[in-house]
């Protein structure tokens, strides 16, 4: 037994020489291999969450070294020892594939493009005077170790935070929902916080008539580092949309829903009636869900501000009905009043879900959805089908 070990131990250290000095020989005279990235940071100034902003960096390496197999051996040097044309054996591929990894050559200029990619990621964080230099790398038997040398500079934080736009309507809401902002006086300058709070004012905006806002229409944030060291004045700038002076303020207008549509048929003869104020349009086959229904799974309301967040909730709720293939709601501007959204609601059943000869059942629960009365049950004669079939 004590033999068996004594063996294992000396083939696995003889592995790991072989491995440790017989990679060199597959490289050619100006390649060598990547061994080692370090980032130091100067000691001089204190950064926030140091970790999150160490392990985020990492991640901008264009080049990382090899991994190593069972912590110990390098794997590139599988991947070179059975690379050869004549590899093919079954352990060649098993090691080249498996267990190896095509070596880290290694690229001085891939070294510039991450410190830029460095640099990039700490001004977005706040460190708007970061320097960083890379020295010469250090070299070692065909092996390259980088060193990134960070001198991070102050993280800034906000002084003030200025919400602006020449559109008075959306000047005046900015301002009003100023205070739920993520970029506030004394947090971090962190470019992320500009980010989610565009999403923000875009989500708001969208949900109170401002349909056709979206995130690009925000200028690039201004940033003032004029005032004491560490400190910083923002102005976001929400601008009009291309070829106008205002975003256009959205409201409902009329609603039509077809309650049995047909993609491949026309629907254009079909019996309307008015309820509840959307115009149902009902097809020759019948209607399986209630209008009453129907309008409770609706949260577009006609006459009230568009918003998205209705609007997604609608089809939602309508999907879940569980009675429809296809559920469609399109939408068009008015050809009067360029102020309004008419809505179309193509709803196409689903007639698979059939019992017996004679009837029809859908059943859906719908106990997740946000509509009222969540259990349904439509019951339906299916002598249609053998009436059309005449």
């Amino acid at each position: 037994m004590y033999r068996i070990a004594k063996y294992t131990i000396q083939s696995i250290l003889l592995l790991f020489l072989l491995a440790s000095c017989g990679t060199a020989k597959y490289l050619g005279e100006d390649e060598y291999l990547l061994k080692g990235n370090t980032v130091v940071f100067q000691p001089k100034y204190k950064i926030k969450d140091k970790r999150t902003v160490n392990y985020e960096l990492s991640l901008l390496h264009k080049q990382k070294p090899n991994g190593k197999f069972f912590f110990v051996f390098p794997r590139e040097w599988f991947y070179l020892r059975s690379a050869d044309a004549g590899d093919t054996t079954q352990l060649d591929r098993f090691q080249r594939n498996s267990i190896g990894e095509a070596p880290t050559i290694f690229d001085e200029s891939l070294v510039e493009e991450t410190k830029l990619d460095m640099e990039k990621y700490l001004k977005r964080k706040g460190f708007y005077r970061v320097t960083i230099d890379v020295p010469a790398p250090r070299i070692k038997k065909k092996k390259v170790y980088v060193t990134y040398y960070i001198n991070s500079g102050p993280q800034f934080q906000i002084d003030s935070v200025f919400f602006e736009s020449p559109d008075p309507l959306v000047d005046s809401i900015l301002h009003t929902i100023k205070e739920d902002s993520y970029l506030k006086p004394g947090e971090v300058l962190d470019l992320d916080l500009f980010t989610k709070d565009k999403q923000r004012i875009s989500k708001y905006m969208n949900n109170h008539g401002f349909a056709d806002l979206y995130s690009y229409h925000f200028d690039q944030l201004e940033v003032d580092t004029s005032l004491e060291t560490g400190k910083a004045n923002i102005y976001l700038n929400l601008l009009p949309p291309f070829g106008d002076t205002v975003h256009q303020q959205y409201s409902v207008g009329a609603i039509e829903i077809h309650t049995d549509f047909d993609p491949a048929l026309s629907n254009s003869s079909r019996m309307d009636t008015i309820i509840g104020g959307y115009r149902f349009f009902f097809g020759n086959r019948g209607n399986d869900i209630r209008p009453k229904t129907i309008i409770q799974a609706m949260y577009l309301r006609p006459g009230e501000l568009f918003s998205q967040e209705n609007f997604d909730k609608s089809n939602k709720n309508l999907s879940d009905l569980g009675t429809y293939r296809f559920v469609r709601i399109r939408q068009d501007i008015d050809s009067i009043r360029k102020n309004v959204i008419n809505f179309r609601v193509e709803l196409t059943p689903d007639y698979k879900m059939e019992l017996g000869a004679d009837f029809e059942l859908n059943y859906t629960n719908r106990s997740n959805s946000s509509v009222s009365n969540p259990n349904l049950l439509g019951i339906s004669r299916l002598f249609r089908g053998m009436e059309d079939s005449k």
